[in-house]
């Protein structure tokens, strides 16, 4: 499994000379401390995200000795080794993890297809009508404008158009399997509930508020169906 968080991490400690420039005391007031106070936030958001155990102090030092073109602390070998390493732990542990998801994800719809109204297709996708259309039914070559509501099973919310104020437009064949298949179920005016295995999701690659191997949960609401665009 290419694990891009690894290769990320690496790619954070090779260059940290560059881009981890905001460890500096105090709060920032000029252009250069404010500046490079984000880019610290922003690296150090990464490693958290990716539970990273590093030593803050550590990586100021090194960017402290590279700036005054001090000798390092650790050859070129040395260096390579420990990302190496890192790498191959965080490797681990995101197969890990997403081992437990899958195990989780398929234990909730193991339990969630025995639910009443809620109806499995031979994919594996579980639906459940809300409130049943009267309008078209798209295709994959149509435009369908949708509000939606994405969770995970445990109700943690990572996308909303309502929370946008603007409803979604997009062709079914841009979106994942799980929505494809649905969206051709609904007629417009309808409003769905989309239980998605992860194989119909995103599957082993993780995305931002999703873990890799979740199973996802959709509210979906059909507001019209509009015609192919014109080529």
């Amino acid at each position: 499994m290419r694990n891009t968080a690894a290769l990320s991490f690496a790619a954070v400690i090779l260059m940290g000379s560059t881009v981890l420039v905001g460890c500096q005391p105090g709060t920032p007031k000029s252009d250069t401390d404010k500046l490079s106070y984000t880019i610290g936030v922003n690296y150090g958001k990464q490693l958290k995200a990716q539970k990273v155990d590093v030593n803050a102090k550590m990586i100021a030092k090194a960017i402290d000795d590279v700036m005054h073109d001090r000798k390092l602390a650790l050859s070129e070998d040395d260096m390579r080794g420990s990302v190496d390493k890192a790498n191959q732990e965080i490797q681990k542990r995101s197969q890990e993890e997403a081992s437990e998801n899958l195990k989780k994800s398929q234990a909730f719809l193991e339990e969630n297809k025995k639910k009443d109204g809620v109806k499995t297709t031979d994919s594996g996708l579980q639906y459940e009508v809300l409130e049943e259309g009267k309008g078209a039914t798209p295709n994959d070559h149509n435009v369908v404008v949708v509000n939606y509501k994405g969770t995970l099973p445990d109700g943690t919310e990572f996308d909303s158009s309502y929370k946008t104020g603007k409803p979604a437009e997009f062709q079914p064949s841009q979106v994942i399997k799980g929505w494809q298949e649905g969206l051709k179920k609904m007629k417009k005016g309808g409003k769905y509930k989309l239980y998605i295995p992860p194989e119909l999701a995103y599957g082993t690659v993780p995305r931002p508020g999703i873990p890799a191997n979740s199973a996802l949960v959709f509210e979906v609401e059909l507001v019209d169906v509009k015609a192919a665009p014109k080529k």
